[in-house]
């Protein structure tokens, strides 16, 4: 995508957000955590994460909205919501929809036969069972081979 609104979009970027929390001694997911996101000083959307917590195993939603208008009009459109079940250390359950100005993506992820089987955009892919999301939260899942 062209322009300055790519540098916001790059998910592979994102565990740079956690780094300082590297240095932190674990502890339990915050209730929320929120994000304004900002272009040239005007903000142009949000990025939060939620977590609850049921029956042995953590949910944390990721729900990114962002809206670009030029002189009152929307020249871009990008919504993501990112849910993901874990049991222990483990991922259960990751689901995704992406859409960027109308074209819409989605992903589903389980643990299943000793692998994560994942079904998106590239197919079904068997991955490690200790495989994750590249979800920066949670900066533990840094070593383990991961997945966006």
């Amino acid at each position: 995508m062209p322009g300055p609104i790519a540098p916001l979009l790059r998910r592979r970027a994102l565990p740079l957000l956690a780094l300082p929390l590297l240095s932190r001694p674990a502890r339990a997911a915050p209730a929320a955590i929120r994000f304004r996101i900002m272009r040239q000083g005007s903000q142009i959307g949000t990025h939060g994460v939620t977590f609850s917590e049921a029956n042995g195993e953590l949910t944390a939603r990721t729900d990114v909205d962002i809206t670009v208008r030029l002189l009152g009009v929307t020249v871009f459109r990008f919504n993501h919501r990112f849910t993901e079940v874990w049991a222990g250390d483990r991922l259960r359950l990751a689901t995704s929809r992406h859409d960027r100005n109308g074209t819409v993506t989605e992903m589903v992820a389980r643990a299943a036969e000793g692998a994560i089987l994942v079904q998106g955009p590239q197919g079904p892919q068997r991955l490690p069972a200790e495989a994750a999301p590249l979800s920066w939260w949670n900066p533990r899942l840094f070593t383990r081979p991961l997945f966006d």
